[in-house]
């Protein structure tokens, strides 16, 4: 797939003065699988003062000069820091970043900017995704399609403004929205929605531009800082529900920000979040030992979750909410608890590692009805999983009981082989009212199987069979998370972005804990494929080598030129071999050695080692020295790949020239392409001619209309003045030589080899 860049536009041309604009192009990728990216952010903090972003960290100016693009402490934000300046000249300051930035929905790309006031607006680009405009009437214009919209929002000049687009894929439709820096709106909502992309055709982000604007009335200078290209998409929690009784502290309950595909994102600036509980008697803290009640909290730049806990004094199902302050257009967490009416005889307390199957400390203290530790409780314990998501689960803890309580205490080391979160419940084998409940307990495994047939076909779908395993090895039926896909190159070592077309398996995806997706790799190669755990990359699996090996050869002759159906005898033939995969497609990476057969007299080519500079596509000449009807067969060296070129007919052809005569002054004669067998070749419409003369009496009398002469229907006239009477000689030649020809002459002033010269005379008398 071919691909384009994503431009962030300050005029895209001018006579006098612009509008600023900003334009969004973006590209599908090489691939039909985009890769999944973090942030990207640029605020030049770190740059040098009073010099060009031009080659820093892949900007580039490609029209201007590069100091128009310069970095600036004088105007920025909040008055600190540095931002980007683009002076206004003529010749506008054009400048990028290329990048892979992605293809998730939504992905939001901001920034602010202070804007330069024009007289005029650019035209909606032809191509891209977007463009908003800020015209010399105060308005603020987006594209739609190819046409421009007023938002309703409007601007003032020398003042900063937050420009975001949230764009989505799936319909390619995107929101704008804009507001005052120093006065933000109170609500985050967009100024414009729902407006079609320019290009609807592409589907990923791959580049960032600006282009500078240009003024003769005003200041032209416009500035851009904190750019980013983000795929917040929601706040999630990464624990499940928890059951607590009365009061008590509930374990770590994960706050995690994620992409539409639950990919954890990192935060690019500090992001405050707001706590919320529908409970009067719910209350949140950062650390369980030394509580302290909050209701707002930080999540630091360039993390990407942080850890609350939660209790609540009130029975019942309270909803627990985390929303980010100030909206910015993150869905907010959600989730319910469950809050048990009683006093825990039992506080169980977990210790992780939790990984399946892997052995783990189990604390558990006996309690007196005030909550205080009962020393003197002896008893025996009974011990089961209560299954919270799944919710169901047929796996059991590896101890059903334990006893042995010294001081009301006991310790017991004990595993479960299953993945999943799950609740472990206490209770006294004789008073099963004497309860307590651990903390929700999140069960990982161990790593993964990865299988597939050892030899696949390049480009084709094939079945990868993933099992999440314990430490025993044994499937764990209840994992159900998400897992992310890689590629690693055996052979050759380096390939250039080698990605599968599935790059992660959605939970959903998993069934007794196996999942089965079909997925396709299209470069050639051996390679192995690692699932690992979206949650916890350490957990992972690697399949065996799988080798993947082009489809087939595809071997084209090209078609004869113009109407004809054949080749002359000594015409060069192009011919095109491709290594070609499941969809016929060039396998860009083929690299080996392919051999030609079929008839010498073809002056077929060397054998030829294809490398990867091919990208699977070679073209090779074939000069024929004999007619007829042939083939080339195309095969890799091991013969496991052979391909046929469609069968071709070759021609001897002659260029002759038909004798003719004519009086001294100007004549003609026919040049004619014929067969072997004398036949016209009607079907020659495309050929030129060249021709060059001799004369007989060689004193330069005789001159040729055009030293060229291009045959229609397989012939052409040449028209040649000479003002004496002899024989000229015409002699025929095609650019390259290849076609054999056959002179011939027009004779000037005599008799030809036939019929009757008269000579008329008239006798003059004198006048009477």
């Amino acid at each position: 797939m071919i691909t384009k860049p994503l431009k962030f536009l300050f005029n895209q041309r001018g006579l006098w003065s612009w509008g600023v604009c900003f334009l969004f192009l973006l590209i599908p990728l090489q691939t039909a699988h985009a890769q999944l990216l973090d942030s990207y952010t640029e605020n030049f903090d770190d740059r040098t003062e009073d010099t060009s972003i031009n080659g820093v960290n892949l900007w580039s100016v490609t029209q201007g000069d590069p100091m128009q693009a310069m970095i600036d402490t004088a105007v920025t934000p909040s008055g600190a820091g540095k931002s980007l300046k683009l002076v206004g000249a003529l010749t506008n300051v054009h400048l990028g970043r290329p990048m892979n930035y992605g293809n998730l929905s939504p992905t939001w790309i901001r920034f602010r900017v202070r804007p330069a006031v024009a007289a005029e607006n650019p035209e909606v680009p032809e191509t891209g995704i977007a463009a908003v405009c800020m015209d010399h009437t105060g308005k603020v214009m987006a594209s739609d399609g190819a046409t421009w919209l007023d938002t309703g929002k409007s601007y003032e000049s020398g003042r900063w403004y937050n420009v975001a687009l949230k764009l989505n894929f799936s319909n390619h439709t995107y929101d704008v929205y804009v507001t005052d820096t120093v006065n933000p709106d109170s609500d985050f909502t967009p100024v414009k929605t729902g407006l079609h992309f320019i290009d609807p055709s592409i589907n990923a982000v791959s580049d960032i531009h600006f282009n500078g604007s240009y003024s003769t009335t005003t200041d032209d200078d416009s500035y851009i800082d904190d750019i980013s290209v983000t795929f917040f998409d929601r706040l999630e929690f990464t624990s499940s529900s928890q059951k607590l009784l009365l009061g008590e502290v509930s374990g770590p309950i994960g706050i995690q920000l994620q992409s539409a595909n639950s990919a954890p994102q990192t935060a690019i600036a500090d992001m405050s979040l707001e706590l919320h509980t529908s409970s009067a008697g719910g209350k949140f803290s950062l650390d369980p030992d030394n509580w302290q009640d909050i209701l707002s909290l930080i999540l630091p730049q360039g993390a990407q979750a942080v850890t609350i806990y939660y209790k609540d004094i009130s029975p019942g199902k309270p909803i627990i909410s985390v929303s980010e302050f100030p909206d910015a257009g993150v869905t907010d967490a959600l989730q319910s608890e469950e809050i048990v009416n009683t006093v825990a005889s039992f506080k169980v307390e977990p210790a992780g590692p939790f990984v399946a199957g892997q052995d783990f400390v189990l604390s558990l203290t006996a309690r007196q009805e005030d909550g205080t530790p009962d020393a003197n409780y002896s008893g025996t314990v009974d011990l089961r999983a209560e299954y919270v998501s799944p919710a169901q689960g047929t796996m059991s803890l590896s101890l059903a009981s334990g006893s042995g309580f010294v001081n009301g205490a006991l310790d017991l080391v004990l595993s479960y082989p299953d993945c999943g979160e799950i609740m472990i419940v206490v209770n006294d084998e004789e008073e099963v009212n004497k309860i307590g409940y651990s903390p929700q307990i999140k069960f990982v495994p161990a790593g993964f199987t990865v299988e597939a047939a050892a030899v696949q076909t390049i480009g084709k779908l094939f079945p990868l069979t993933i099992r999440a395993r314990n430490v025993a090895g044994a499937v764990t039926p209840n994992y159900a998370e998400s897992v992310n896909l890689s590629v690693v190159p055996v052979s050759p070592a380096a390939m250039t972005n080698p990605q599968l077309s599935l790059s992660s398996v959605a939970g959903t995806r998993f069934s007794g804990g196996i999942a089965e997706p079909e997925v396709f790799f299209d470069l050639a190669g051996t390679i192995k494929i690692k699932a690992a755990a979206a949650m916890d990359a350490s957990k992972q699996g690697t399949s065996g080598e799988l080798t993947f090996v082009p489809k087939g050869i595809s071997a084209v002759v090209s078609e004869p030129p113009g109407e004809r159906g054949f080749f002359y005898l000594g015409e060069a033939i192009k011919l095109e071999v491709m290594l070609v995969g499941e969809t016929g497609e060039a396998v860009a990476n083929f690299n080996g050695l392919v051999e030609f057969s079929g008839p010498v007299s073809l002056g077929l080519p060397d054998d030829y080692n294809f490398t990867e500079k091919d990208a699977g596509m070679h073209t090779f000449t074939l000069r024929p020295t004999q007619s007829g009807t042939f083939s080339v067969t195309v095969s890799t060296a091991d013969g496991s790949l052979i391909g046929e070129t469609q069968r071709f007919l070759i021609k001897n052809a002659i260029i002759q020239v038909v004798d003719n005569t004519s009086p001294v002054g100007t004549g003609e004669v026919e040049i004619q392409i014929v067969d072997e067998d004398g036949n016209l070749i009607s079907s020659e419409n495309d050929l030129t001619v060249n021709v060059d003369i001799e004369e007989e009496l060689g004193n330069g009398s005789a001159y040729l209309s055009s030293g060229q002469v291009k045959l229609k229907n397989g012939r052409g006239l040449l028209s040649i003045t000479d003002s004496e009477a002899e024989i000229v000689t015409i002699n025929p030649t095609v650019p390259g030589g290849k076609i054999k020809s056959k002179r011939g002459t027009l004779t000037f002033g005599r008799v030809g080899k036939s019929g009757v010269n008269f000579q008329i005379w008239r006798e003059i008398k004198d006048k009477k």
